[in-house]
């Protein structure tokens, strides 16, 4: 992982994660995360249809742990475009030190946090595998 392409993925404010289901299906949602060496993104008490461990994503890691996170950024202008592609395993995370990290990472970096609880949610942990990133002005 280059510099330029850690400071993007820690500065960006939203992500999409890519899983798969047990018959290969694949599912995309938007996320908000916090990274150090690893991603970390909750599975907080924002409204969800239904329980936190009975969301798709969590389903599909816990048949396929192999995942897919893009952060990017969009412009008119396309001399700005740029992207950041993760690819790694991710575990669902209940308590620990990695998870006293990532909710540490994510009240930090949204404020959010301060008034929407995170103690007790899950978080799903992502160690990358490999990490690329482009970008329009290099």
């Amino acid at each position: 992982m280059t510099a330029w392409e850690r400071d993007f993925i820690v500065h960006g404010r939203v992500a999409r994660m890519a899983t798969v289901d047990a018959r290969g299906h694949p599912s995309v949602v938007p996320i908000v995360y916090a990274f150090d060496d690893r991603l970390y993104t909750p599975l907080d008490a924002k409204p969800k249809r239904v329980a936190a461990t009975q969301l798709q994503r969590v389903r599909n890691i816990r048949a396929h742990p192999h995942v897919a996170i893009v952060v990017d950024h969009y412009s008119e202008n396309w001399r700005d475009l740029a992207w950041v592609l993760i690819r790694g395993t991710a575990d669902i995370v209940t308590d620990g030190p990695t998870y006293v990290t990532g909710i540490e990472l994510l009240r930090q970096k949204y404020l959010q946090y301060a008034t929407l609880p995170l103690d007790g949610a899950p978080l799903i942990v992502v160690t990358p595998l490999t990490i690329r990133g482009w970008r329009a002005m290099d």
